[in-house]
């Protein structure tokens, strides 16, 4: 999930998004053709946040490891 760009879109694996195909922000797609099923939870967009905060976290760690 991102904010950027008018807000996050979700689309699961293996879904279809044909050219052209228009996606709501906070919104989740998913089929063949993509198709909106729903629209992103607050509890999701948390969890996102955390995740990506913890990722960071984990990148910065392992730049400053030493290579044996």
């Amino acid at each position: 999930f991102s904010r950027g760009g008018g807000g996050g879109r979700v689309v699961a694996e293996g879904a279809v998004v044909k050219s052209g195909t228009k996606i709501a922000p906070e919104s989740i797609a998913a089929g063949v053709p993509a198709s909106v099923i729903g629209k992103i939870s607050e509890d999701y967009k948390k969890l996102w946040t955390e995740y990506k905060a913890n990722y960071n976290s984990f990148a910065s760690r392992y730049r400053q490891i030493k290579k044996i």
